[in-house]
Formats: C-alpha cells, sequence, structure tokens
C-alpha cells in the first residue's frame, strides 16, 4: 500500500525544484487518480499568451550537415518559425529519434546545453547508450513543461522561440554568442500556480493488477462558474512515454461549511516506477501537479491492505463515490473540522477460511496525534520521524478502536469501513494506524496513514 499527501501546511514547491527532483530521482512519492472519459482539447497556442512576444526570424537558416538528425532538426526550425508549433514539436521529436540511431546528438546537446543543471551535465557525461541519451531529453523537457498534460510543452516551443530569435542559432560560432546575449535558463511561467488539493490510494485490482484512484478539489470560489472546471490526469512509464489520460467534469460536494469542485480518476497499471501528472483547469492559474510514483504489486493467497481513502459519511442529495458497495465523499485536502465524522475505506485482500469455510478477523485502529519536524522542508509524510504530543487539556491526544469482523462473501476482497467521531479529539496532525489479523491462521498486516484536524475557526490561508 502507497499513499502520499502534500498538505497545505507546507511551503509551496518551486517547479524548478520538482522538476530538479524528478530528474535526479532523489524523492519517490506514492500518489494516485481516474476513469477515462473523453480526449483533451488541442490548444491552439500559438495564439495563446505563452508567446505575447513571438517574432518569426526572418533570415533563412542552412546547416552544411548530411545528417537526417540534423537536417529534420532544421526542419523543425522553420516549421516554428512559420508559426507551426505542433509541427515543430513532432519535427523535433523525429530528429530526436534519428539521432538516437545514429548515436550522435552533438547538434540536439548544443542547442539546449544552454539550460543544463549541472547534475544533468554530469549525468550526460556518464551516458553512453543512444537509447538513454534520447530518453534523457525526453525526461529533459517533460520535466519543464508547466503542463505535461497538454499536448504541446511549453517550455520546448518557448525556450526554441528565444534562439530563433536571436538570428545566430545555424551561424557560424552562434551559439557561443548565443550564450552571452540570453538568459537561457530563465522561463516565467505566465500563468500564477494554484496549490489545489490531492491524494490517492491504490488498490488490487480484479485481474491481479493495481489500481490506483486519484480524488482532487478546489474552493468552488476558485472557478465561480455554473459549470465544474475540467479536471485530467495522465500516466507515463518511467521514460515519460504517456500511458493513460483521463478528462472529466468536476463535480460540486460540500466539504463540512466549504463547497469544492470534486473530480476522481481511476487507472489500472502493472507494478514499476512511473510519472503522472494532474490538472484542474482553474480561470487564469495554472493548477498542474506532476511527480514519480512507484507501484508494488498485491502478492496472491496472502494477507493484503489496500491503501486508505479517507471522506465523509454522505449526505442526503450528494453525488458520493462508490466502491465496493460504500458511498463515501473523499476528502482531497485531508482536513477536517473538530467535531466532523470521519469515514474510513479500505480493503482487505486474500482472508483464509476456517474448518467451517468462514472468513474472519479483527481489527485495531489506533489514531494518534503527532508532530511533524521541519514540515516546511517535507514533501509527503512517507519516511517522515514523528514524535507523539502529549495533551494536558481535557480533550484526548489519542482513540483506539477494536473490532471483530465476518466476511459477509464466501471469497473475493473485503470492503471494510468505519467511522471516526472527532468531537473528543483536540486539532493538529493526526496518524491513523489500522493493524489487521486473519482469524483462520494468525497473519496480520498494518497500514498507516495521516489527516489534520483543524478548529472550526481555522482559516486554511493561515
Amino acid at each position: 500500500m502507497f499513499q502520499v499527501k502534500y498538505l497545505w501546511c507546507y511551503k509551496p514547491i518551486s517547479f524548478l525544484l520538482v522538476s530538479y527532483t524528478l530528474l535526479t530521482l532523489s524523492a519517490v512519492f506514492f500518489l494516485l487518480h481516474g476513469q477515462v472519459r473523453r480526449k483533451l482539447e488541442v490548444p491552439d497556442i500559438i495564439n495563446a499568451p505563452y508567446y505575447p512576444e513571438w517574432k518569426a526570424p526572418e533570415a533563412q537558416e542552412t546547416t552544411d550537415s548530411n545528417k537526417a538528425s540534423d537536417l529534420i532538426l532544421l526542419q523543425a526550425h522553420r516549421l516554428l518559425a512559420s508559426g507551426d508549433t505542433l509541427g515543430f514539436e513532432r519535427s523535433y521529436a523525429t530528429a530526436l529519434g534519428e539521432a538516437e540511431k545514429e548515436g550522435d546528438f552533438t547538434r540536439i546537446f548544443q542547442e539546449a546545453e544552454l539550460i543544463f543543471t549541472p547534475w544533468e551535465r554530469v549525468k550526460w557525461d556518464e551516458l553512453a547508450n543512444p537509447a538513454e541519451r534520447a530518453e534523457f531529453f525526453r525526461i529533459f523537457w517533460k520535466v519543464r513543461d508547466p503542463d505535461p498534460i497538454s499536448l504541446h510543452n511549453e517550455r520546448l516551443v518557448t525556450y526554441y522561440i528565444q534562439l530563433l530569435n536571436t538570428g545566430l542559432l545555424h551561424v557560424p560560432g552562434g551559439m557561443n554568442r548565443i550564450k552571452s546575449m540570453m538568459q537561457a535558463g530563465a522561463f516565467t511561467d505566465p500563468l500564477p500556480a494554484f496549490h489545489h488539493d490531492y491524494y490517492g490510494a491504490d488498490f488490487r485490482a480484479p485481474d491481479g493488477r493495481v489500481e490506483v484512484e486519484f480524488y482532487q478539489s478546489a474552493p468552488v470560489e476558485a472557478a465561480p462558474q455554473e459549470k465544474g472546471p475540467e479536471a485530467a490526469f495522465a500516466f507515463y512509464d518511467s521514460s515519460w512515454v504517456e500511458l493513460a489520460r483521463d478528462s472529466t467534469t468536476s463535480r460540486k460536494i460540500t466539504a463540512d461549511k466549504d463547497t469544492l469542485w470534486f473530480a476522481m480518476h481511476k487507472v489500472f497499471s502493472e507494478s514499476g516506477k512511473f510519472y503522472y501528472a494532474l490538472r484542474m483547469d482553474i480561470p487564469g492559474h495554472r493548477a498542474v501537479e506532476r511527480n514519480l510514483i512507484r507501484l508494488k504489486s498485491y502478492p496472491k493467497n496472502e494477507l493484503c491492505l489496500s491503501g486508505i481513502t479517507l471522506g465523509t459519511p454522505p449526505s442526503p442529495g450528494d453525488q458520493a463515490h462508490s466502491r465496493g458497495g460504500v458511498e463515501i465523499l473523499p476528502r482531497p485536502s485531508l482536513i477536517f473540522t473538530s467535531s466532523e465524522t470521519i469515514m474510513v475505506y479500505f480493503e482487505i485482500y486474500g482472508l483464509g477460511k476456517d474448518p467451517g469455510g468462514k472468513r474472519s478477523f479483527r481489527e485495531h485502529v489506533t489514531v494518534s496525534l503527532v508532530k511533524y519536524k521541519e514540515m516546511d522542508q517535507a514533501s509527503s509524510f512517507s519516511g517522515n520521524i514523528e514524535e507523539l504530543i502529549s495533551w494536558n487539556g481535557s480533550l484526548l491526544s489519542s482513540l483506539t478502536l477494536a473490532f471483530d469482523r465476518q466476511a459477509l462473501e464466501p471469497s473475493g476482497p473485503v470492503a471494510e469501513h468505519f467511522i471516526i467521531d472527532t468531537t473528543e479529539l483536540v486539532p493538529g496532525h493526526y496518524r491513523l494506524f489500522l493493524h489487521v489479523t486473519d482469524n483462520s491462521n494468525n497473519q496480520e498486516k498494518e497500514v498507516t496513514w495521516y489527516f489534520n484536524l483543524a478548529t472550526k475557526e481555522l482559516n486554511r490561508d493561515n
């Protein structure tokens, strides 16, 4: 079971830091989203505000090279100069493929090295395999794209517009002159970032693969419109080749006293390392997240626990999320108000049978107040060191629950759910610890997840 959540109390992480983190693969994040419904529309980005200073260069570029990759790259430049951004990106991808066949990335490298990080330069020198170098460039541009779900790479296009506007791209010695003329590493996203709430949970699919659900939300006031904003999700392999995508219209839900736009996404996958990206269309803002996830398979014929979905019981009229016959309103922020009833959902796999053919289990639940050190530097709950906090007031800092359950069905997964009454709990950060024991063979499994309990008066912007 793998889950990760970014909380509102963390300081925002800049896009450059996220890009560098992904490239170094120094941080592993486990997050997760949904049902494929329709394709995203292709934006006419050449007329969009990404290129307010675009001027097609007048000079015709030439090259003395006879290599296919160089000739195709030159054609890409000419397509971009004519305003054909889609043709440029397609030709650039083709040139990259030809360079891989030739085993020579000289020109592509020279044009991109202006924005290499020190780590990328070292990494590039370590790569000798053409396939690895081609993959390097695919990742290099993808992690710099402010919206990887869109069908255009805005950073790739704007960078080459900068190069073309110098008029020196194919002039002898031009690259050296370009370095002194332009701040090649500077890129400011024209859209301000909007950090919306999201988290995910993984389950075992009926066919044995991993099934991942993502939940994302944003305050209705961020997109004050009659129809919910579009929400999207995309799933990629380790070299950023797209495997699946989803687009849906978010729906309005109530979370305590707040009204939210909510969307759920789902993807099925084998185990392994993948990238994902998710987006909500907030007017005038960039509400996009991307990260790395590692999925592990669920072993057969042994006790296993899924990820945890935290939310609230639906009220009459709510359009709730249904799974395993259980209806729940997931809370993407993982922030609940004191006195709210929290609903917990997870699944149990591989329960054995007793001599009478019955399946049953014991469940022990502990909810404990915890403290996270250096929260401004933390990117997820996974791997962080916690310490219990003592509470001297009349409210509680922990509670325990215990259940003896019997599976209703003779086989298959067990959809388990229960509620947590937070009335007597002090506000703070909580750890939810679940321990399950199979009564037929005494196998044990446990899983941990986290949530925030806020006071009713808490302002999330503080």
